[in-house]
């Protein structure tokens, strides 16, 4: 996937990777993927289960924790994340 980089979805220093993510069954899972936002780019897509953050393993955070790291506003303009994907049980970086 590469690195994603955080672009501002309003004015403030808050920004956005443009995806939203479901945690179930102890797993961070993409739900949604804003047309021309930063996730979109990278090739995020709907349903793919999001492994790691930055090398981290979302197990060892949590999904709760890791959903609330990428969530929208959480985050810091031009900051960058590194997202390890599951897609039809095939893990891309």
């Amino acid at each position: 996937m590469g690195a994603i980089k955080i672009v501002p979805p309003r004015v403030g220093d808050a920004g956005t990777i443009g995806i939203g993510t479901d945690t179930e069954n102890d797993k961070l899972t993409v739900a949604d993927v804003k047309e021309g936002g930063p996730g979109e780019a990278a090739g995020v897509q709907v349903g793919d289960r999001i492994t790691t953050i930055n090398g981290i393993d979302v197990a060892t955070l949590t999904p709760a924790i890791a959903q609330n790291l990428i969530g929208s506003g959480n985050m810091s303009v031009g900051q960058k994340f590194v997202l390890g994907i599951e897609r039809a049980g095939a893990v891309q970086q």
